[in-house]
């Protein structure tokens, strides 16, 4: 908690002051930016999460020289896919500023350097947290993070605004793979390596990536219409009640990170499940709807303590705030159905998002019809997990 919730404020103050400085029209610039830097990021996740599992199952079983041969491999690899995702990007960058309406060519260079280099990072993650290394992990998200806030503040008041900002992501994100990569030395540059079957992994990441990949889309495609469908000071707005609405999802959801791989190892040697799950959603719920309780009953002093007066969305915030809360829960039985290797929900979740789209689509007249769009969806999916895992919820046995 320790960690978690120390990485999570320099995250939120980075989110926060880049806010104030920039103001909204920049705002909305760097938000949709980051709109696609979050659905990278968590179309990632699928790796961290893999390789949290199969690290954890590796380590718990004491296979040592498979667990150094897997996480080779998996560097090289990501080295290489990497490199071609930030080809790709490049080569897309017309359709971007398009659909973006945005003309900053270097910021999307930026991104798409974050984002091949989130391969890597994601690798790293997951091993050290398939060690179950949590102290380790969260020291470098911490540090991460606070380098990332010092350098954009840095960076925005000489002069480099939105680019500036993103550049300080650039610089912490080379500093937590190369801390991580520090970490996990002996597991990559061990002398003794055994080769092992790899396609279960392989197998096991298809479902996976696709349950990040929709939950990802479920975070960011709502910014991405709104910025296609409103004004920058609209939109710069909007942004800043999702960046808000998020601070429940960052302050509650590290519990998620530490259950996935404990699921795993249990599973793996035929343990109790629930019992985790149930701590899991439990300690989420009270700090995640804590938040909410407070944005709706102190919305206006929030707002202008941490964005100031030029953001109009104290109406939006409580409502923005429980549909994280929900969609914070929905990853933490989206992660425990993976780890228990149950996959029937992904076709739920594809469902929502079509239906987040298509809602957003043909209720827009305003930013809170958004917002109410993303809260109904995130609400129906709760209770789709509610009903489907009815009976982890009941035993303590499963």
């Amino acid at each position: 908690m320790m960690g978690g919730g120390l990485a999570s404020i320099f995250n939120y103050l980075y989110q926060i002051l880049m806010g104030r400085m920039l103001g909204p029209e920049k705002y909305a610039v760097l938000g949709s930016l980051f709109a696609i830097l979050y659905f990278v990021q968590m179309s990632f996740g699928s790796i961290t999460t893999v390789l949290s599992k199969y690290t954890s199952h590796l380590s718990a079983t004491d296979k040592k020289q498979e667990l150094t041969y897997l996480a080779k491999k998996t560097v090289k690899a990501m080295l290489i896919i990497g490199l071609g995702i930030f080809v790709f990007l490049i080569a897309i960058i017309p359709w971007i500023r398009m659909l973006l309406k945005t003309e900053n060519i270097l910021g999307i260079i930026i991104v798409a350097a974050i984002g091949s280099l989130g391969l890597i990072g994601s690798s790293v993650t997951g091993m050290i947290n398939g060690l179950q290394r949590f102290l380790q992990q969260n020291i470098i998200s911490a540090t991460s993070a606070l380098i990332k806030l010092s350098l954009a503040v840095t960076l925005v008041l000489l002069g480099f605004a939105v680019n500036g900002a993103l550049s300080a992501i650039l610089i912490s994100t080379l500093f937590g793979i190369t801390f991580g990569l520090f970490i996990l030395r002996k597991t990559l540059f061990g002398k003794s390596e055994k080769k092992f079957n790899l396609k279960p992994i392989i197998k096991y990441f298809i479902p996976v990536f696709a349950a990040n990949m929709i939950i990802g889309g479920m975070i960011t495609i709502d910014q991405l219409l709104v910025k296609n469908m409103f004004s920058n000071i609209d939109t710069g707005y909007y942004i800043a009640a999702a960046n808000l609405g998020r601070i429940i999802w960052f302050g509650s959801g590290f519990f998620i990170s530490a259950m996935f791989p404990m699921i795993t190892t249990n599973f793996a040697r035929k343990k109790n499940t629930s019992k985790i799950l149930k701590k899991a959603l439990l300690y989420t719920s009270i700090l995640s709807f804590s938040g909410v309780i407070l944005y709706f009953a102190i919305p206006n002093q929030i707002v202008n303590i941490l964005y100031g007066n030029k953001y109009h969305i104290s109406y939006i915030i409580g409502f923005f705030g429980m549909s994280m809360a929900f969609y914070t829960l929905n990853i933490a039985f989206m992660n425990y159905n993976l780890a228990i290797h149950k996959y029937n929900f992904i076709f739920a979740m594809l469902i929502a998002i079509l239906s987040q789209i298509f809602l957003i689509l043909i209720l827009h007249q305003t930013i809170l019809e958004v917002v109410f769009a993303c809260l109904a969806v995130n609400i129906s999916l709760f209770a789709y997990f509610l009903i489907t895992n009815y009976k982890a919820l009941r035993s303590d046995h499963v």
